[in-house]
């Protein structure tokens, strides 16, 4: 089920995630993520290419598209600092996830398609959280089985890791940029409510 959370003070614990969605907006303060948006949008930023072969390979093996691709840059990878810039993401994992360890951090821009597009359903890892950051504001989303979560700037989505979802592409911005957190959360409180998302 997918649920809205209306109170939200750090984190979630892993048995609060465990087979649950929560989509959480204002996750950051405006100005962070006003900073955030300029940040993975400014012309300096080195994205490198995950090509068709990667992207979507389990659904669309069979029908290739050169279209399938996005773009990545990798702040924390294999539990190694690989991006100097990853200060950026202090209100993340200083103030708001509080992780216990990190597994990878990683920012995906899709390009705009003329028609939404489902990359391909996937899980990320076992026995762990998961954690979306919307960074700017569009007509694509997060699909899930229960679901799907609408990209808008300051929208967080966590989720457990193990739970099937799927990139969908949008058409109306000429970019979609988010960040991936996978991860291990502390332990702290919030109140949920049930959310519309899957109607």
């Amino acid at each position: 089920m997918i649920q809205e959370v209306i109170e939200y003070r750090e984190t979630l614990t892993l048995p609060e995630i465990k087979g649950n969605i929560f989509v959480i907006d204002d996750f950051l303060h405006m100005d962070d993520a006003i900073l955030l948006e300029q940040y993975l949008s400014s012309w300096d930023r080195k994205w490198q290419v995950v090509s068709n072969n990667v992207a979507g390979v389990y659904a669309y093996k069979d029908n290739p598209d050169v279209r399938d691709m996005y773009m990545k840059y990798d702040f924390f990878d294999q539990q190694t600092q690989v991006s100097e810039d990853i200060w950026m993401l202090d209100p993340f994992i200083k103030d708001r996830l509080n992780p216990i360890a990190l597994t990878r951090i990683r920012a995906n821009l899709y390009p705009a398609r003329e028609d939404h597009f489902e990359m391909g359903w996937h899980a990320d890892f076992p026995g762990m959280a998961t954690a979306v950051y919307y960074v700017n504001t569009n007509n694509g989303g997060t699909r899930f089985k229960e679901g799907t979560v609408q990209s808008k700037r300051g929208r967080c989505v966590i989720f457990d890791s193990e739970m099937e979802h799927t990139t969908v592409t949008q058409t109306d911005t000429s970019t979609r940029i988010l960040i991936n957190f996978n991860y291990f959360p502390g332990k702290h409180s919030l109140k949920v409510k049930e959310g519309s998302y899957g109607q």
